[in-house]
């Protein structure tokens, strides 16, 4: 999430938060790579911390995601027509 939205932030302003928001959340939690090289078993228990906050920010995100993809659709289609 942070590479896609970091060159968005250069130029937007107003960007959703919930990326943040979730990357907060599960910043304690294994989600790349380092997965690899946790305890199984240890893993397993975060995996649960995990998809709860999965769980709980689905939603928000997705909205978030749609309404870049809207706005950045909109001011693309906009940046034609004036071509």
């Amino acid at each position: 999430m942070r590479r896609m939205l970091y060159p968005l932030a250069l130029h937007e302003t107003g960007l959703p938060t919930v990326f943040d928001e979730y990357l907060k959340a599960v910043q304690d939690l294994p989600i790349s790579a380092e997965r690899l090289l946790w305890n199984r078993s240890v893993l397993r228990e975060k995996d649960k911390a995990l998809e709860a906050m999965n769980q709980r920010f689905r939603d928000p995100v997705f909205e978030a995601c749609w309404s870049l993809k809207d706005r950045f659709a909109e001011s693309n289609a906009s940046d034609h027509q004036q071509v």
